[in-house]
Parts: structure tokens; sequence; C-alpha cells
């Protein structure tokens, strides 16, 4: 693996030990480069969030849209279901097999 924690990431962000001043342009340069990060890593967790939302309402909505398209179905299958039995009761009153007198 790469470099772990922080001892990894001070070792590529700070210069050797024994060079530079505190004020000096490595310190400042080092410095700004650790400000910068900082900035990154608050923007890329404030993303992650907003990312991390926006999948949640999406989930919710195909959820729903689910649930509507069910019921429409149902709806489907009821009417249907109606249509076919009063489409049978009006064949039974324009055509009835038994006999209506008795020989």
């Amino acid at each position: 693996g790469g470099l772990v924690g922080g001892a990894g990431l001070a070792a590529v962000l700070l210069p050797p030990r024994g060079r530079g001043t505190a004020s000096s342009p490595e310190r400042r340069s080092m410095r700004q480069r650790r400000s910068e990060l900082a900035a990154q890593q608050r923007q890329l967790g404030a993303l992650s969030m907003q990312a991390k939302a926006a999948k949640a309402a999406y989930s919710s909505s195909l959820r729903e849209l689910d649930r509507i398209s069910t019921a429409v179905h149902e709806e489907r299958e009821l009417l249907w279901s109606k249509q076919s039995e009063a489409e049978a009761n009006a064949a039974d009153v324009f055509f009835d097999p038994s006999p209506r007198w008795a020989p």
C-alpha cells in the first residue's frame, strides 16, 4: 500500500527537519498547501453529503413510482375484470341456451 496515516502524510508534505526556518518560503508554501488540502477535504465532504442526499431522494422517488405503477396496474385489472363480467352478463341476456319451456 501507499503512505497511510498522519506520519506518512507529514513525510510527503513536510520538508526534511533542519531545513528552513519557521518563516522560510518553504514553510509558508507548506502551510498554504495544507490549508488548500483542508479546504478541498471540506469541499469533498460537502459534495459527498449532497450525493448521499440525492441518492436517497432518487431511491425514494423510484419507490413512489413503483407504488403508483402497481396501483394503476391493479385498477386496470379490476376494470378489465368488471368489463369482462359485464360482457359475459350481456351475452347471457342475448343468448340463453337453457330451454324456456318444458316439452
